[in-house]
């Protein structure tokens, strides 16, 4: 039987840092979106380049989702980092499915991994990135 102050560790040591990662990964997917955007609207883009760059603007989401987990965990930033990227995929996904209903499964697959890979890689810089602490 799980006593309170273990399921308050759980929650501060994996589902904080996780939610945390979603947010600010969320929230840097709609400026990345904002800034092609913008930048679309200034220049003449290709259609076919439409896709690339909206995959780049969800591996940086999912690389700042992941090192923001992962510096909040400060410990298992892999396994923060591509729980965060996990359910940024699934809120891009179902994003996408309100916009296009036709995703090939290989683009489906192909998001995922470069999602997964970024987020990942992410809390593991976090966690391995030594900062500074002031001397008292």
């Amino acid at each position: 039987m799980r006593t309170h102050n273990e399921e308050s560790t759980i929650f501060a040591s994996f589902i904080r840092p996780i939610l945390i990662g979603v947010l600010v990964g969320a929230l840097g997917f709609v400026l990345c979106l904002f800034v092609l955007a913008a930048l679309g609207s200034g220049m003449n883009i290709p259609p076919a380049l439409v896709i690339p760059l909206a995959i780049v603007a969800v591996a940086a989401a999912a690389f700042i989702g992941g090192f923001v987990s992962g510096k909040i965990a400060r410990r298992n930033g892999w396994l923060v980092g591509s729980l965060s990227a996990f359910i940024l995929f699934g809120i891009s996904t179902l994003a996408g499915y309100s916009l296009f209903a036709n995703a090939s499964s290989g683009f489906l697959c192909t998001k995922a991994m470069i999602m997964l890979a970024c987020g990942l890689v992410g809390g593991m810089i976090a966690v391995n990135l030594k900062t500074k602490r002031k001397k008292r």
